[in-house]
């Protein structure tokens, strides 16, 4: 949990910092005769100045701007080869750092004004609460970025329908900014449309997450620097100079080596196949050794797997004993690689057959399995019969929950598709789960329900029939 006394989410409100300020000239650097570096606002006058005017956005490396802020440089991105598989990345927050501060806020610059830009107007100051602003121009130019040297970078989204899936990315990024400096000067003698020349360090700790694994996977820092001439100074000014030495901060993390490594894909993903033309065989092991579920429900349980993606998590189950998988589209939406979760291990695998509408996905693991395969039932399945579902509602701790009903009704939706309803409780987290018959069989594979406005389920939830959910995916069994 972030504590606002230590984080502060990145905004700014330099309009209300920035309003009684007054006027001061171009500012320049040089050096005397004994070598001594000075400021002034002033063009020098004397012959030995050389290169006295600051160049505005031409970064120097080891040298300090006026007040001691360090200027930077921005190095050249390495940029991804055209064609070479990477992952996706998404911008998850950018936040301040207050942790040395005792008191919610942090100095970070000063407001100067005058003929020289030397008199102290007033501190700005970022403080814990400060309102929240979006981080939508973050995102825009992160984009811009990564785009420009060939990765692939997902804004952060709400869905907009419903039913639609937010767009899921591989890798999530967030930026803390541990160290700002920050000069304003005031230039021209015009009060109702005052021009400012602001200058911006940061340091910048940027994280990099995986979603997948739920773990940090890279941890470095950049800086970035920026110093202009804005028409105003209001909440643009200021901002407009944070942006450009954060953007400046992003060139400088994408000319790091270390966190470039951990963009790029390191294998092949294999095809999803979505017409599932050539038919798939695939061994069978039944796991069955009585013949009523409740008798068989602890190894049934075994052979349910939790199906955990970047943006949350569906239910699975064994199929064959080499360890193919059987789960909804929606749970795997648009990936290509999920982690499966059982009770002895975690493992990788990916997305190979998919049938959209309906519903339907296959999944073969990375590294080879051994395990007891569902048996799939082979006849019709009536209305009335008592089934069991098993799955992993709500949260991965509640993995292998069982919960059980009747087959309600035998319905089809307006493509024709079948669906069995059922007033056996499920979830969101249950999707994907196998739905057993009295004896042990998979009957169908939980997809739906419908629920109240407030998330309470009504008791009208759907299954796939199983014999249609494998003749989609085109699956034979050996």
């Amino acid at each position: 949990m972030i504590h606002m006394n230590k984080y502060l989410l990145y905004v700014l409100p330099l309009g209300l910092m920035l309003l009684s300020i007054n006027a001061h000239a171009e500012l320049y650097k040089w050096t005397d005769d004994k070598g001594a570096v000075h400021y002034s606002d002033a063009k020098p006058n004397t012959a030995t100045v050389s290169n006295s005017q600051i160049k505005l956005n031409q970064a120097v490396d080891t040298s300090s701007g006026s007040e001691g802020i360090r200027q930077v440089i921005t190095k050249k991105p390495l940029k991804n080869v055209i064609g070479k598989s990477v992952k996706s990345v998404q911008l998850e927050k950018v936040l301040i750092e207050l942790s040395d501060s005792t008191s919610n806020r942090k100095v970070i610059g000063t407001v100067y004004f005058g003929q020289n830009c030397l008199t102290k107007s007033l501190d700005l100051v970022v403080t814990a609460q400060t309102n929240q602003i979006n981080n939508v121009n973050t995102e825009k130019k992160m984009q811009e970025i990564f785009s420009a040297n060939n990765y692939k970078f997902v804004g952060k989204r709400e869905a907009i329908f419903a039913g639609q899936q937010a767009e899921s990315a591989d890798l999530s990024v967030a930026a803390i900014i541990t160290d700002i400096k920050m000069r304003v000067c005031q230039k021209g003698n015009n009060r109702l449309k005052p021009e400012a020349n602001v200058e911006v360090y940061l340091k910048v700790e940027w994280q990099l997450f995986d979603p997948l694994d739920r773990r940090v996977i890279y941890k470095g820092q950049t800086q970035g620097y920026e110093r202009n001439d804005y028409d105003d100074i209001d909440n643009s000014a200021g901002r407009s100079a944070m942006n450009t030495a954060l953007a400046n901060a992003m060139l400088n993390l994408l000319a790091e080596n270390n966190f470039v490594q951990n963009l790029q894909k390191t294998d092949d993903l294999p095809k999803i196949n979505t017409d599932n033309a050539q038919h798939l065989k695939v061994i069978s092991h039944s796991i069955l050794k009585k013949s009523r579920f409740v008798d068989d429900a602890e190894s049934l349980q075994n052979s349910v797997v939790t199906v955990r993606t970047t943006t949350g998590h569906g239910t699975g189950f064994y199929v064959s004993k080499d360890g193919y998988i059987l789960t909804n589209a929606h749970v795997v939406n648009d990936a290509q690689t999920v982690l499966i979760i059982t009770k002895e291990r975690q493992f990788k695998a990916d997305v190979i057959r998919k049938d959209q509408q309906r519903d339907i996905a296959l999944l073969k693991p990375r590294e080879p399995v051994n395990v007891a395969a569902l048996s799939l039932s082979a006849r019709p399945t009536k209305v009335g019969e008592t089934i069991y579902v098993i799955g992993t509602p709500l949260d991965e701790k509640l993995e292998h929950t069982i919960t059980s009903g009747i087959v309600s009704a035998s319905r089809k939706n307006e493509d024709g598709l079948t669906y069995y309803q059922t007033d056996a409780a499920l979830n969101a987290g249950n999707s994907g789960g196998p739905a057993f018959n009295n004896t042990g069989e998979v009957m169908g594979i939980a997809v739906s329900g419908l629920f109240s406005k407030g998330g309470t389920g009504l008791n009208i939830n759907f299954l796939i029939p199983i014999d249609d959910a494998i003749s989609k995916l085109n699956i034979g069994f050996q």
